[in-house]
């Protein structure tokens, strides 16, 4: 939701998404892919972070648990890149993009 804010933000000024910034938000909620331009998110499993709460909450409480010693749960993400981000100007994938015609975010 804060990415989303920030895009609205962004469409009140004179600067352009994704040429002159990259906006990126986490947890890939459904609206999202609905935005303009349609946000580029990081995507996790509910399920996979309600399991490592419960696994460190056990961890805190349970002393004889098998993993009562661990002090990080690693959670699965994937990057769902959509319109709302671009390689930053003067890297060789923004210039390949523009020598090629497709211009700032492949649009």
């Amino acid at each position: 939701m804060t990415a989303i804010g920030a895009l609205h933000a962004l469409y009140r000024t004179t600067h352009d998404v994704p040429r002159d910034v990259s906006v990126v938000g986490f947890d890939d909620i459904h609206l999202a892919q609905f935005m303009l331009p349609p946000l580029t998110t990081v995507q996790m499993s509910c399920r996979d972070l309600a399991t490592a709460a419960v696994e460190a909450l056990r961890a805190g409480i349970e002393k004889d648990h098998p993993k009562a010693a661990k002090t990080e749960w690693q959670i699965p993400t994937k990057l769902v890149v959509r319109q709302s981000s671009a390689f930053p100007r003067g890297t060789l994938p923004a210039l390949m993009e523009r020598a090629a015609g497709h211009g700032a975010g492949g649009h």
